[in-house]
């Protein structure tokens, strides 16, 4: 029994620390915090650490073109599915004024031949009230 109690207690939250990137990744389940370190530069002369930051600069320039190069499509689908779904709904709209359209003339077609049935009905009830 005390080994199922211990199976029920919550784990402790463990720091893990990585020098990778600096940023932070949530999961249903867990989160986890990166932190970016450049390693020791204290060891490396000031021309390397310079053409080191450059090349990174130079990466984070090409990452940044690409992701507005991805957020620019984006926008254009977005554009063009916005613009077919307007055409969709105009669409729409157009057939239901056609069908609210024909239902009412119809039922006026309807009650005009009804006007005319019964005036035939009154022409043959007293044509035949006048020929018996």
């Amino acid at each position: 029994m005390q080994g199922f109690a211990v199976r029920l207690r919550k784990k402790k939250p463990q720091d893990v620390r990585l020098a990778v990137g600096s940023s932070t990744l949530s999961l249903p389940e867990g989160k986890a915090r990166l932190t970016v370190s450049f390693g020791p530069w204290n060891d490396i002369p000031v021309e390397e650490r310079i053409d080191r930051l450059r090349t990174r600069v130079e990466s984070h320039g090409e990452t940044l073109g690409v992701l507005a190069d991805r957020i620019d499509s984006e926008e254009k689908a977005r554009a063009d599915t916005d613009e077919a779904h307007g055409l969709r709904l105009s669409e729409i709209q157009v057939d239901l004024m056609t069908a609210i359209n024909q239902a009412a003339s119809g039922s006026l077609r309807l009650e005009t031949i009804g006007v005319g049935f019964f005036a035939l009905g009154i022409v043959f009830a007293t044509w035949g009230s006048i020929i018996g």
